[in-house]
């Protein structure tokens, strides 16, 4: 038996990856790829926090808000500080419909914005919000309505609530919504409310733009639903299961929802996840019938060698997240043995673009059960000259640095 252990170096490196290891007759010695001499510039050290846009030497087209005033690529607009009014810009929004909303955008909310460094163009990703501050308010008319907020963004990923006050007192969610993505409201009141929207959390997110969306309010009917949980490891226990639909958040144990079962939305879309002991497992998404009649097919996420860190960013950043990873807890699967160390990756930072952010220390070991050649193929999709990889076995170094380049493998 033996442990293969992959490191990256002592410091931050500014790469993302994509780790692909191909195991053919392993060996009997203990392998640790290590990137070393790693700058520490990283993908969102490019900007500072706060900080102002100086433009010299270049004509800049002013923007104007009006009808655009919740599309926040306008940098030309938004991070310029005396277009402000006591922190404040307001006018318009006009839907696809043609209903007219007055929204007001929060200079502490918008934050600054991030120029990439193989582009002039500023507006490519949109703002850096702020956490917990007021990115913008809407003013909602009397009358009961679905109301749906379309949030894009340029990159990353976040999670928004709604207040009714500017003091952030009062949600009116049931929980944060994650963005890129829809956040539901649906007001059931006559009277005229003024919503504040504000990104609670976020890893490396700019917002581009915001539509808002406007239907007929129903009042919900509730469904019973219960039947089969199925597709759960014959040595796995304790499996919860989370309904997450776009406006509540439901769980329930697998042996709950067979023996009691769980009140839905009729009509309402669920994604379905599943964290048990051992294992973490995902099901398709279902459409609550009124029959209340439907098996949770569950499958297991799988995280096991080779790892592809684009493709599967999604899965992997629930399962690190559902398992309890952080920068003080390894993760280890228990069935197919693979640790990922401490502080080794980034969650967070995961992304279809880049792959994972990996942190200059241990990040991967498995443990080999037979004796061969072992090949390992790390696929960098973007790197500094100065960032480099080598091996370990059994906690010694073997062989050369090699130099991380894009591209290549």
């Amino acid at each position: 038996m033996m442990r293969r252990n992959f490191l990256f170096g002592k410091r931050t490196l500014a790469l993302f990856c994509s780790i692909g290891m191909m195991v053919s007759s392993l060996g009997t010695n203990v392998m640790t790829l290590t990137a070393m001499g790693a700058q520490e510039t990283g993908y969102e050290d490019l900007y500072e926090e706060g900080s102002e846009v100086s433009i010299a030497d270049r004509k800049v087209v002013r923007a104007t808000v009006g009808e655009d005033i919740l599309n926040f690529q306008q940098a030309s607009v938004y991070n310029v500080a005396d277009n402000y009014t006591d922190g404040k810009i307001s006018g318009t929004y006009k839907s696809e419909k043609g209903e007219e909303y007055a929204v007001t955008v929060y200079r502490d909310g918008v934050g600054s914005y991030w120029k990439p460094e193989d582009t002039s163009d500023s507006n490519q990703y949109g703002c850096h919000c702020a956490v917990n501050k007021v990115v913008f308010a809407v003013e909602l008319p009397t009358g009961s309505a679905k109301y749906t907020f379309r949030v894009a963004a340029g990159t990353g990923s976040a999670k928004v609530m709604l207040y009714s006050d500017e003091e952030l007192t009062n949600g009116v969610l049931e929980t944060e919504v994650a963005v890129p993505g829809d956040v539901v409201y649906k007001k059931s009141s006559e009277e005229a409310q003024t919503l504040y929207f504000v990104i609670k959390s976020a890893s490396n997110y700019y917002m581009k733009n915001v539509d808002i969306l406007k239907e007929e309010y129903k009042e919900e009917k509730r469904v019973l639903y219960k039947n089969q949980v199925v597709g759960i490891e014959d040595d796995d226990q304790d499996v919860e299961l989370t309904f997450t639909g776009s406006t509540e958040v439901k769980t329930v144990s697998a042996n709950g929802y067979e023996e009691e079962g769980i009140q839905l939305i009729a009509g309402e879309t669920y994604s379905v996840v599943g964290v048990g002991k051992k294992a973490i497992y995902k099901s398709a998404d279902i459409v609550a019938q009124e029959n209340g009649a439907s098996v949770i097919t569950l499958k297991r996420v799988e995280f096991d060698l080779p790892l592809n860190l684009t493709n599967s960013f999604e899965d992997m950043k629930l399962y690190l997240s559902s398992m309890g990873y952080s920068s003080q807890s390894d993760v280890m699967d228990p069935y197919s043995g693979l640790v990922i160390h401490a502080n080794g990756m980034n969650p967070s930072n995961f992304g279809a673009q880049y792959g994972a952010s990996i942190n200059g220390d241990k990040v991967i070991s498995f443990i080999a059960k037979k004796s061969g050649t072992l090949t390992v193929t790390v696929s960098v999709t973007a790197a500094d000259g100065n960032d480099k990889f080598a091996l370990e076995i059994n906690g010694e170094r073997s062989g050369d640095e090699v130099p991380a380049e894009m591209n290549k493998s």
